[in-house]
């Protein structure tokens, strides 16, 4: 903020008195008034900043355009190997295909964009920092690409794309979600939002047309794209800053870079936006927590997304499970022992890693694991990704007992000291995992 009237009712005389983030907000939700008029009338300051508000998502810094395609790619083309399948929406930092690879018989998605290949390799690294089963995934980029189009001769498509996941639904903005999911779905993007800062990135950018919602028998998860903002700490190169009007932050609107606290702002703005029924969410700590990731001042805001994950954290376990099972169990006459057999087959043994598969597939509905440490010494829970890489989750101390949620499928390593490392595969139910 520039400055600060000391009352709405008083002229605003100098640029002493610029509007507040508050009024700013005012303004990009249709008010204003006469007085905030008669000031931007006056203050060039005022008037670039509310320019950018009423711009929808405004434009990058440092990433010149090219330029506009030369002409839009259309069902049966081919970029290099690529054969475009369908269009699938279009943003202001690209254009997205659905397309299918024949090297691998897999369909993927094309993001083209009208941006210079230093942007593209921004956008490209930011994402291959991250692997977390609920951020959508990179598999290359082509920097000068061909496009080949039936009957006709092969020619430059004149900008690069990004060859990303595909995904299998669309924008949570195109979705009406029920009550029920509101929940699932604000955990998965908090989830989301705290794995790509984990991993130094900050998103940039996030909003309802950049979450992607899949729904799997019957079950609901939603996915965060879209990196075209996205900010790392200690890369160079071209990148771009902005936002968009609604969800950036009021110090990212003044020409700020994006922080977590902009990401943190956006996020309590998105949740607020799905709680419109404030049944949907019963903790009362996680409405506390979106007020004060809503607050004007970024000082305001809480530090970090894992407020807001501990906070929608199904809090379910498998002793939980033990419990309803025993009780049917004992009413149906079953004795103690039966009882703890059918416990037991729910829990997991550790094995080692050569006996697991080298990396997690795709899973196929989210499930929680309990895992508790009797050891003397503090355990560490390791996700092994897609490429069979090692992504550190959690620590667990001496004694500890810690949930984690996890598609059944996924391969978990279990890091210890003086030990070999062991791991488990999540199995389609929730489980417990002793670490002795």
């Amino acid at each position: 903020m520039v400055g600060r009237r000391k009352s709405l009712s008083e002229p605003v005389v100098s640029g002493d008195d610029c509007l507040s983030e508050e009024e700013f907000l005012e303004i990009s939700l249709g008010g204003g008034g006469p007085l905030r008029a008669s000031h931007l009338a006056r203050c060039a300051a005022c008037r670039e900043v509310a320019a950018l508000l009423l711009s929808g998502t405004f434009s990058p810094g440092d990433a010149a355009p090219m330029g506009p395609l030369p002409f839009d790619l259309l069902p049966g083309d081919f970029c290099d190997r690529f054969e475009i399948l369908s269009f699938l929406g279009q943003g202001g930092m690209g254009t997205v295909y659905r397309a299918h690879d024949p090297a691998l018989n897999r369909d993927v998605a094309l993001k083209v964009t009208p941006f210079s290949e230093a942007f593209l390799h921004h956008e490209a690294r930011a994402m291959a920092r991250i692997r977390d089963p609920r951020v959508v995934a990179i598999h290359e980029v082509v920097a000068r690409p061909y496009v080949r189009r039936r009957g006709a001769a092969e020619q430059s498509l004149g900008t690069g794309y990004l060859v990303m996941e595909w995904i299998d639904g669309s924008p949570l903005r195109s979705h009406a979600i029920s009550t029920e999911d509101v929940a699932r779905v604000l955990f998965d993007i908090a989830q989301a939002i705290h794995a790509v800062h984990a991993a130094g990135v900050v998103h940039g950018d996030v909003k309802p047309d950049n979450v992607l919602i899949v729904r799997s028998g019957g079950a609901v998860c939603a996915r965060l794209g879209d990196f075209g903002l996205a900010q790392c700490g200690d890369q160079e190169g071209a990148s771009a800053r902005g936002g968009t009007r609604g969800y950036a932050a009021p110090e990212l609107l003044r020409g700020a870079p994006p922080t977590i606290a902009t990401d943190i702002f956006a996020y309590s703005t998105l949740a607020r936006e799905l709680l419109a029924d404030r049944s949907a969410v019963s903790t009362s700590r996680f409405l506390a927590l979106v007020a004060a990731g809503s607050a004007s001042d970024p000082a305001e805001r809480p530090p970090s997304m894992a407020p807001f994950v501990n906070a929608l954290r199904p809090r379910s376990s498998p002793n939980r499970w033990f419990v309803g099972v025993a009780l049917g169990a004992l009413l149906a006459g079953l004795t103690a022992l039966s009882v703890l057999q059918i416990y037991w087959e729910k829990r997991v043994a550790l094995r080692p890693l050569r006996e697991l598969p080298v990396a997690s597939p795709a899973g196929t509905h989210l499930v929680d694991i309990t895992i508790e440490n009797h050891r003397d010494s503090p355990i560490s829970i390791v996700w092994i990704d897609f490429d069979g890489h090692r992504v550190p989750y959690q620590t667990v101390g001496p004694g500890g007992v810690a949930h984690q949620e996890t598609y059944s499928g996924h391969v978990w390593a279990v890091e210890m000291t003086g030990s070999a490392p062991r791991g488990f595969v999540a199995p389609a139910h929730g489980t417990v995992v002793s670490v002795d």
